[in-house]
Formats: structure tokens, C-alpha cells, sequence
């Protein structure tokens, strides 16, 4: 288990973490809020990626660079045993793509967090394939999508099945 926590941090601009040789890592947790001069960012799994099973990447209020958020989504095509994923990146200003490849963790992923909520330069067209990611989970996957108060709210037409641990409720966000 490694947590790191970077709460308004005002020196913080560059961080790079890489994880080749944590073998037996299951939970990661990364939080770097206001975080105002972060812009640099990069995460290498190597070895752990099979591993991993538990991923916290909340990224609020931070300036991170595209090329930076880019990479994060990138490289989770590498977790295969993933269990549950949250990506937090409200007030993110540098989101502008939401490029996520769910394909390899498809299979075990249980629990899907992502909020996107006012990062104003985030449009419709930016989540090109997240629609096919969530779609490709197993139907009792939870899944949950914040995007209120951005440009693409208006927008984002998600729907899924029906979560069978709250049949009342469909696991589309209200705020979508």
C-alpha cells in the first residue's frame, strides 16, 4: 500500500513516481490538491501493474499539462487486476481530453469513480472513447460520472444497465 498526500503544496511543480520494482503493491493512492504550480506528472507501473488492484488519483485544482494527464490515462491500459479506479480532476484546467483505455481491466474493474466536474476547457469531443470504456465493463460494475458545470454536461448522453446493488438506481450520474 502507498498513499501520498500533497495538499497545497505551493512548491510542488513536478512529480514523477515509478513503481517498477513494487511488485506486491495492491493500493495506490495519489492526492495532490491545490497544488497550484503542479504541472509535470508522470507514473510508471513497470512490474506492480499486475499488482495493482485499488488506484486513487485525485488531482484537484492542479495545472497539470496536457501531455501530463494524457500519460495518466494512457498508462492505465497497463493494470490488469484492477479492481476499482478513481480519477478525481475537478477544477483541472489542463483537462482537455479524457482519453481512457478501460480495455485491459475491463474484465475485473468493479467500481468506476470519475469526476470531471468544472474543468471549463474539457469538451464533448475530448472524452472520445469513454463511452466505449465504460461500456466494455461487466454489467454489476458501479459506475459513477461527475461532469456538472462544464462546458460538455449539456452534452454527455451516458447511459448504463442498472447496477444489481441498487436496482432503483441507473448508473447514470445525475449530474450528466
Amino acid at each position: 500500500e502507498l498513499r501520498l498526500k500533497f495538499d497545497g503544496s505551493s512548491l510542488l511543480t513536478r512529480f514523477n513516481l515509478d513503481l517498477s520494482s513494487c511488485i506486491l503493491l495492491r493500493l495506490l493512492y495519489l492526492r495532490f490538491y491545490n497544488c497550484s504550480k503542479l504541472q509535470d506528472f508522470s507514473l510508471e507501473y513497470g512490474k506492480s501493474s499486475s499488482a495493482i488492484k485499488e488506484l486513487y488519483i485525485l488531482m484537484k485544482r492542479t495545472n497539470l499539462s496536457v501531455l501530463s494527464i494524457e500519460s495518466i490515462f494512457r498508462n492505465l491500459s497497463e493494470l490488469t487486476k484492477l479492481l476499482e479506479l478513481t480519477l478525481n480532476f475537478r477544477e483541472c484546467h489542463g483537462l482537455t481530453s479524457a482519453r481512457l483505455n478501460l480495455s485491459q481491466a475491463a474484465p475485473t474493474l468493479q467500481s468506476l469513480h470519475l469526476d470531471f466536474e468544472r474543468c471549463i476547457n474539457l469538451r464533448y469531443r475530448g472524452l472520445s472513447n469513454l463511452c466505449k470504456s465504460i461500456q466494455l465493463l461487466k454489467k454489476e460494475a458501479e459506475v459513477k460520472l461527475l461532469v456538472g458545470k462544464c462546458p460538455l454536461s449539456y452534452a454527455c448522453l451516458l447511459y448504463t444497465s442498472p447496477s444489481p446493488r441498487d436496482r432503483q438506481k441507473s448508473r447514470m450520474p445525475s449530474s450528466a
